[in-house]
């Protein structure tokens, strides 16, 4: 399952009904919006289900709001797919 929270988009991913983990996966853009990094969190569901992460997003927004800056002022690598 994935879900927009914010204009960022954030996945909430859960792999297989078996799982116990539950991940948000959040973006590193530059200024065009396209993708250099990920940054992954992950968590037993019980403490990291939709719920927490929704309400921790804006305190993992202001921890990587200087990575976001810096990663702004440089272009991305163009991604290419080898067909």
């Amino acid at each position: 399952m994935a879900r927009r929270i914010t204009r960022t988009l954030l996945a909430f991913a859960g792999a297989v009904l078996l799982s116990s983990a539950a991940y948000a996966i959040l973006p590193i853009l530059d200024a065009q919006r396209r993708p250099h990094a990920i940054i992954t969190l992950g968590g037993p569901r019980e403490r990291f289900d939709l719920p927490q992460i929704e309400a921790l997003l804006p305190r993992i927004r202001a921890i990587l709001a200087p990575l976001e800056n810096h990663a702004r002022l440089f272009p991305a690598p163009p991604f290419l797919v080898d067909s």
